[in-house]
């Protein structure tokens, strides 16, 4: 599985890969804001939105 970590604007912030099971996605070097995260898993496309407050 992989994902995209996207700003508001739809840029890409961070990607990577994601394992079955539980992850941890490290976001210490994202800035404060609102983004929205999409996992494609084998069953299509999860759309979620992120905010990290610091």
């Amino acid at each position: 599985m992989n994902y995209i970590l996207q700003n508001v604007v739809g840029h890409p912030v961070k990607t990577g890969k994601l394992t079955e099971g539980r992850n941890v996605i490290d976001m210490s070097a994202i800035s404060a804001g609102i983004y929205r995260i999409q996992i494609e898993g084998k069953d299509g496309f999860i759309n979620k939105k992120v905010i990290i407050i610091k």
